[in-house]
Formats: structure tokens, C-alpha cells, sequence
């Protein structure tokens, strides 16, 4: 006997299967990404995407006539992917806000950050426990969130995300500010660029999240809910899975003409190797300056003085004059960074 569809299942199941297909090209091209060089992110993105294309999945094959035992095995634990998908996606958001936040408020920030993770962690679980997965009369399985719960989670990921994206943009703001009281030119744009990405993405996640928490409470008819779910999906996976690391921009915003202005500015000469020197009547030697980090996980609010850092090169004495030749220090170690 030819089994038959109804228009809405038919739906359900192509949104489920697109959002799969997404979810693993996330999964595939993070775990061989080039242009994601921490590999936390990596690591978060590949686990936000696989979990998520493994929770579509099962949710597919809920449609087949499994029993109301599998069908119970099956809900619970496609419900509990998703909340795992939830977890590592917000863990990307507020890793981004880590790494630009001063560095003398890093670890209150990763504190609080946990604190924000655990208890997500926490209210995917308790979903999981009291969702509803009964069977239909072909066998097939019929899933029914907690009409008292299912709200709470989509409050929380909203409240997440307006968190990030308030965080980002204070800081950008206060960012903006600092570059032009040390009369560094920067590329504005790119920073305005940034807090409207950040903004719009927080707007769409905002009204996907309480588009879903309104049909759960207004008790809408199931098959709209389930609509709804993989297009609020779709639009999670692709806003985290292809953001942007913010202090990898900060850093190019502020490099494209603050090499030319500032030599200009100091009456500094380019040096071959692709560094300034730094008369000594123009710079005294131990002025802290700007430092860049080695390490690109580094905060990008940090304050060396030239005279510690690696980087520098230390000033030779002319064994002629007795006197100290300019002192050698990187474009990108001046610029990398601001004073707090």
C-alpha cells in the first residue's frame, strides 16, 4: 500500500532535511577550517552543528512507525541534542565577548559565562525529561512540548543573545572612543559594520524565539509548531555557525591607515624589514606603547612597555659615537592593541 502525506508533514520534512543539510556543512567545514584559527570556536561549531543535524535526524525518522517504546527513546533524546546544539552555539556567542572584554575583567566574564552555560545545560535537561513523545495510530511518533517549560528556554536563548550583542556593542563603543583619543586612525565603518550584524542577528533570533514560545503557550496545532521549529533552527545555525571573530576585525580595523598616518604623524621612516624607526629624540625608550600579543587569543586590550616585550628589538650602541641607534619596533605590535 502506497503510503500517503499531507501537505504539512511534507513540509516539516524538507525544512528538517534542509536544516540537516546545513548543519553538517558546518560540521564538515570547521572541522577542516583554515579561516577559524582558535580552535575552541572550531571545536564549539563542529559540536553545535553535528548535534544539531544528529537531533534532525531522529526527529526525521519520527515519522516512520517506530512504537510509542522507540518513539519515547527516540523524542527524548533528538530533544536533548538540540538543547546540546543550544549550549555549544550560545558558548560561541559569549566566547566572542571574551575575548574583546579588558583583560583585568576576563575572568569574571568566563565566570559569569559558565554560570550562564551550566544553567542552560541545566534547563535542556529538565526539558528533555518532562517532554511529551506518544504515538499515533500508524505508529508514528507525535511529540508535544511542555506547554509550562518550553517558553523558558526560549526566553533564556533570547536573553542570551541580547546579553552578547549589549556587551559587544558597549564595548565597541568604548573601543571607538579610545582610538580617537589616542589619534589613531581606523577604519570606522567596519566597526559600525560589526554592532550591525551583531544587532540584526540578536533582532531575528529575538522574534524566531518568541514566535516559538507564542505558539507553545497559545497552544497552536502541532503541526505549525513543528514548522516553525526548523525554520527557527535554520536561522540559529547559520547566524552562530558563520559569525565573525569580532577581535580579528577590531585588529584589521585598526591597521589599514594607522601605518601611513602615524609615520607621518611622528616623522617616523619605514624600515626594511617592515618595521619604524623610532629616533630617539622623537620617542623616549621606555614609553609603554601598544603591544600585540603572539598568541591570537590574547585580549585585545592589553598594556606592555616597549623596553619588556619580545618583540622589540633593543637599541645598539655606535661603538664610534657611544650613542644609541633608533630603536626598532613593529607596526603591528604598536597598533594591535590599546591602553586600557
Amino acid at each position: 500500500m502506497e503510503a500517503t502525506y499531507i501537505p504539512e508533514a511534507l513540509v516539516v520534512v524538507t525544512l528538517q532535511g534542509m536544516v540537516v543539510g546545513f548543519s553538517f556543512e558546518i560540521f564538515f567545514r570547521f572541522l577542516f577550517a583554515k579561516n577559524e584559527p582558535r580552535r575552541r570556536v572550531r571545536i564549539l561549531k563542529c559540536l553545535m552543528g553535528l548535534s544539531m543535524g544528529l537531533k534532525l535526524l531522529l526527529f526525521l525518522a519520527m515519522n516512520c512507525a517506530l512504537g510509542l517504546t522507540a518513539c519515547s527513546v527516540v523524542g527524548r533524546l533528538g530533544d536533548l541534542l538540540y538543547h546540546v546544539s543550544m549550549v555549544f552555539g550560545n558558548a560561541v556567542l559569549l566566547d566572542r565577548v571574551a575575548t574583546i572584554v579588558p583583560s583585568h575583567l576576563t575572568k569574571r566574564f568566563e565566570i559569569a559565562h559558565y554560570i550562564i552555560l551550566a544553567i542552560r545545560s541545566a534547563i535542556g535537561i529538565i526539558d528533555a525529561a518532562i517532554v511529551t513523545v506518544a504515538a499515533a495510530d500508524n505508529l508514528s511518533c507525535v511529540y508535544q512540548d511542555n506547554i509550562a517549560w518550553g517558553p523558558v528556554y526560549t526566553f533564556y536563548d533570547t536573553f542570551t543573545d541580547f546579553y552578547v550583542t549589549l556587551c559587544i556593542t558597549t564595548i565597541l563603543i568604548m573601543h571607538v572612543r579610545k582610538v580617537k583619543n589616542v589619534h589613531m586612525a581606523t577604519n570606522i565603518n567596519l566597526f559600525i559594520a560589526i554592532g550591525a550584524t551583531n544587532i540584526l542577528r540578536t533582532i531575528v533570533l529575538m522574534i524566531s524565539n518568541l514566535a516559538s514560545a507564542v505558539l507553545i503557550l497559545t497552544e497552536e496545532r502541532q503541526a505549525v509548531i513543528m514548522i516553525a521549529w526548523p525554520v527557527i533552527n535554520l536561522l540559529f545555525i547559520l547566524l552562530v555557525g558563520y559569525d565573525t571573530d569580532i577581535a580579528r576585525l577590531i585588529r584589521k580595523a585598526q591597521r589599514p591607515r594607522s601605518h601611513h598616518n602615524n609615520s607621518s604623524r611622528t616623522g617616523l621612516t619605514p624600515h626594511p624589514d617592515g618595521c619604524e624607526n623610532y629616533s630617539s629624540d622623537k620617542m623616549h625608550s621606555n614609553q609603554s606603547l601598544p603591544v600585540v600579543s603572539p598568541h591570537p587569543t590574547e585580549n585585545i586590550y592589553q598594556l606592555q612597555p616597549t623596553t619588556h616585550d619580545p618583540l622589540s628589538r633593543s637599541s645598539p650602541i655606535d661603538p664610534e659615537t657611544g650613542q644609541s641607534s633608533p630603536s626598532i619596533v613593529c607596526d603591528e605590535q604598536m597598533f594591535k592593541d590599546l591602553p586600557v
